[in-house]
């Protein structure tokens, strides 16, 4: 079954809500990243000053012609509303949601700012019957509902903002002071103060499941009232006129901040007006063109090349600066996204590569799985040793450093996470110097708590166990590093680190090769 397809402008357009699998795009910048599906729903989080989801992943919109009573959904769920017409366009920066039914278009666009913490979204209805139309026009944004501190939903009349306000949740007066720094306040800011408004889904549904026409938009009103218990929900009404053959537009910000004093400054920099969020669009839309013009792929295949072009590099792009989301993660993957990423932003790449070389010891240990300032652990590799760390540092750095074309960052001084400092070039051959200390019986690389393969944690965990992808990775990084001396005319740390790789090859040679394949190693055993 074909759902969709590229178009010409290559951006991937659905031609049915009714999808098989997840079809979502990613809209991010630094600080945020949203999840948009083809009715609309998907996760909102934000990343400063912890990561945070902050809604329930459903975003339902409604239209009720007044004349008539009729309603449905134009973005599809949760009424599963029979359409004229639909399209979800994903592209680079935004998806637009697109229907048409009793001769009006709908447009549901959303995007994230080039800079601030929060998401846009804009809402177009357009007129084609030629006659004056009287609508209630409603979007109801599911938010979190793990608030055991208890919370409230209000309209914010001096700020023109609704929030949901609740503190974090904790059991110990420690984490108090720990939570309080984080945002408060779920906040929806739009460009149109809403006719009424709701906090409550019960208050918009009145009970009934998701497939029937809410009770609230079945009656063109919502209660306007103060809450604090229930399923809490952002829900907006406009009653809205649209003028014959004409349209209707409302925008608005969403995010989590400290009051909504600062949700409110939130949309008067990047969402005021019509015109500033479609000036931020392009200013967004710019940069990811300008990606896109970079390491262009050029083959008979079409899709292919979309895909190198567009489409890869946009999810390298959210990996490496956004560190895959992750709360506790292995460092091995920031430094090989960083290497993709240093072929079409070789500057940038840059950023995350110092990060993790700054998290090196002193005697050149990296160690591979942590966590993110700031957050408890959510993993349990994060208690494991493993030993590839200093391996993928200097792989990932000499490649990083090639594509940045200036050696000159060789001679830049980065700290170690322990104490004192050195330049880029003296952690990298620390990093391979720290492997003196963790050969095993066979001159191999200890495996420790699992290599690459974090699966095979088992074969090491006393400390004897060796393994031969990390002694071939060696060899390879020693490589890469000489290259690295051989610019700085260093011929001694040359010499160094191709004797280095000829003798961690030699073992390989020596004790993993069977005749016809190489073994992975020894366990603590021996075998």
């Amino acid at each position: 079954m074909t759902f969709g397809a590229f178009t010409d402008d290559n951006h991937y357009q659905l031609t049915t809500p009714q999808t098989v699998g997840a079809w979502w795009n990613y809209c991010f910048n630094d600080h945020t990243h949203v999840t948009v599906g083809p009715d609309g729903s998907g996760k909102s989080i934000i990343r400063e000053p912890n990561i945070q989801q902050w809604n329930r992943p459903f975003r339902w919109f409604y239209l009720r012609d007044r004349a008539t009573g009729e309603v449905w959904c134009p973005a599809w769920a949760p009424m599963g509303s029979q359409l004229d017409s639909y399209t979800c366009t994903h592209g680079p920066v935004s998806t637009t949601i697109s229907s048409s039914k009793a001769a009006l278009n709908s447009d549901i666009r959303c995007y994230v700012p080039s800079e601030a913490q929060a998401e846009t979204w804009t809402w177009t209805l357009s007129d084609t019957s030629g006659n004056d139309r009287q609508f209630d026009v409603f979007v109801i944004l599911g938010l979190d509902d793990k608030n055991f501190m208890g919370w409230n939903c209000f309209w914010d009349d001096e700020q023109n903002v609704f929030a949901k306000y609740a503190f974090p949740h904790h059991a110990h007066y420690d984490d108090y002071e720990r939570l309080k720094t984080r945002p408060t306040h779920a906040a929806v800011a739009p460009t149109i103060d809403p006719t009424s408004w709701a906090g409550r889904l019960d208050d918009v549904t009145g009970g009934a499941c998701a497939g029937i026409v809410p009770d609230a938009v079945a009656a063109g009103i919502l209660p306007s009232q103060v809450v604090s218990n229930g399923n809490p929900v952002a829900a907006l009404h406009w009653r809205v006129d649209v003028p014959a053959n004409s349209s209707w537009r409302v925008d608005w910000l969403a995010t989590l901040v400290d009051s909504t004093a600062d949700a409110a400054a939130l949309r008067q920099q990047v969402a005021a007006d019509a015109t500033a969020v479609d000036a931020e669009l392009a200013k967004v839309t710019t940069k990811a063109n300008e990606d896109e013009e970079q390491i262009v792929c050029d083959s008979p295949d079409a899709d292919l090349n979309r895909i190198i072009n567009r489409w890869m590099k946009k999810q390298i792009t959210w990996q490496t600066r956004l560190w895959r989301n992750g709360i506790s993660y292995p460092v091995r993957n920031i430094l090989q996204d960083a290497v993709g990423y240093s072929l079409y932003a070789p500057t940038a790449a840059l950023e995350p590569m110092r990060t993790v070389t700054a998290m090196q010891k002193q005697n050149g240990y990296v160690k591979v799985w942590t966590t993110r300032p700031g957050e408890n652990a959510d993993h349990p590799l994060v208690h494991k040793v493993h030993d590839d760390g200093g391996i993928w540092l200097a792989i990932c750095c000499a490649a990083g450093l090639h594509a940045a074309r200036d050696m000159t960052l060789l001679d830049e001084v980065i700290p170690y996470v322990d104490s004192g400092s050195a330049t880029w070039y003296e952690h990298l051959l620390g990093a391979l110097r720290f492997y003196d200390t963790e050969l095993g019986d066979h001159g191999l690389v200890l495996m420790r708590d699992g290599d690459w393969t974090d699966p095979i944690n088992g074969p090491g965990r006393f400390g004897k166990g060796e393994s031969g992808w990390a002694s071939m990775a060696l060899a390879y990084a020693c490589e890469q590093v000489a290259v690295l001396a051989d610019l700085k005319n260093d011929s001694t740390a040359a010499t160094e680190c191709r004797e280095r790789a000829e003798r961690h090859r030699q073992a390989c040679d020596d004790h993993l090769w069977g005749g016809d394949h190489y073994a992975y190693g020894f366990d603590d055993d021996g075998l």
